[in-house]
């Protein structure tokens, strides 16, 4: 054996012990504020404005949501947000106007009965943003914790069915669209380009994370309620890529741990990934458009379709996870991050997925980018998305080190966007 392959043996060996660690649960930030559980009973308590919606918001610490949340006080919304441990939310207690025009309620999807989502939507409830899901990362999932998303949103449906709410926006995922097809010749092709049209095959035996299943599944259900009952509210669903940018939720989940190992150096080096990105501020304005249009696009292409919007910076194949890796290097290696921007060999990641099914799912999409076309979402919501990647990655990683999830460098100073232009 030579000197070479055997540092190659220990190399793959540490490696499938560093990936392995690395799938350990969200990290979650300490804010020191306890925030009290609002008892569903009394959430009607508060005095809402008639001349703004009140609004619904599930999950509400969770990354997209607690933008949401933000930008919907500012607004001037009054909002009831729901979340599984008040005492992970008090963040949302620092947000304008919390005091006077926000209602935190406990609640648990693994918990609840169909009553809970009733007494939700009492007061008045307008508008409703269905963000909640049991698990938000690429982690292997029971059957059941599946099956608890799509009896979630059946009960949240019927319960808006019975209410006066006029709009109800679920926030998927891309993850609904794009996985599930290399075993499938034509969806397989590099060139072959996604659209609303497309959905995950649940069935596969190639890429297919839970949580692609678990959206796929949440969603088709929705849209099986939706033109079953034809109910009075008006149904949309968005579909981001990885959600990046300023983001107020203060735990390490979904898309922010992609940000958050590279700065952690989780990984000894870099796989051959691409990502779809979108940023956050672009999400959160998805959602506003979403339940505020009044009319539906008489452009033909769109005419008798779902409200679905897949949700990306740009249209076609996005960034390469190495180019993240060299962005954040450039950026912050100077203050005192160590970032390995190493290319990590395509045959260490293939032994390190022997043992581990999500780590098998990364290594059949190396080098795999899907062409998305985000063309629905700009004409028919009007979207102008924020195009600059290097602003949405740094700014992801200046807020988590900000929250205190990234440990704070003796070296490290905010400044703004280092000058690599449009990516």
């Amino acid at each position: 054996m030579t000197e070479s392959s055997f540092h190659g043996i220990l190399l793959a060996i540490s490696l499938i012990a560093v990936l392995l660690v690395a799938s350990i649960p969200s990290v979650t930030g300490s804010s020191g504020e306890d925030v009290k559980e609002s008892p569903i009973e009394d959430l009607s308590s508060m005095n809402h404005s008639e001349d703004l919606p009140f609004v619904l918001v599930t999950g509400g610490n969770g990354l997209v949501a607690s933008n949401l949340i933000s930008e919907l006080l500012q607004r001037g919304h009054h909002v009831r947000a729901t979340v599984r441990d008040p005492f992970k939310a008090s963040h949302l207690r620092t947000f304008s106007k919390a005091e006077t025009h926000l209602e935190i309620a406990a609640f648990d999807l693994k918990e609840q009965d169909k009553q809970v989502y009733k007494d939700l939507l009492m007061g008045g409830i307008d508008w409703i943003f269905h963000v909640a899901a049991p698990f938000v990362d690429f982690l292997p999932q029971s059957d059941e914790t599946i099956k608890i998303a799509v009896q979630s949103i059946t009960w949240l449906l019927q319960a808006a069915q019975e209410s006066n709410a006029s709009q109800v926006v679920y926030t998927g995922s891309g993850a609904a669209v794009y996985f599930g097809y290399s075993d499938n010749p034509i969806k397989s092709d590099p060139n072959y380009i996604f659209t609303e049209d497309d959905w995950t095959n649940v069935t596969s035996m190639g890429i297919l994370t839970d949580y692609a299943k678990m959206k796929t599944l949440t969603e088709l259900a929705a849209w099986e309620f939706v033109e079953k009952h034809a109910p009075n509210f008006r149904f949309s669903s968005l579909l981001p890529g990885f959600v990046l940018g300023t983001l107020l939720s203060e735990t390490v989940t979904s898309s922010k741990r992609v940000i958050f190992e590279t700065m952690m150096g989780t990984y000894p080096g870099v796989f051959d990934l691409y990502i779809p990105l979108v940023d956050i501020r672009d999400v959160v304005e998805a959602h506003f458009r979403a339940a505020m249009q009044k009319e539906e696009s008489t452009d033909s292409r769109w005419a008798n379709q779902r409200r679905r919007f897949l949700l990306t910076r740009k249209k076609g194949k996005d960034i390469f996870y190495p180019k993240v890796a060299a962005i954040l290097k450039e950026h912050f290696g100077p203050m005192g991050y160590s970032i390995s921007t190493w290319h990590i060999p395509n045959w260490v990641l293939r032994i390190a997925s022997l043992f581990d099914r999500e780590l098998s799912v990364m290594y059949q999409m190396l080098g795999v980018g899907e062409q998305i076309d985000n063309s629905k979402s700009i004409e028919v919501l009007g979207l102008t998305y924020h195009s600059n990647a290097a602003e949405m990655i740094l700014n992801t990683a200046h807020t988590m080190i900000q929250q205190g999830l990234i440990p704070k460098k003796v070296g490290y100073h905010a400044r703004s966007l280092f000058g690599s232009g449009e990516l």
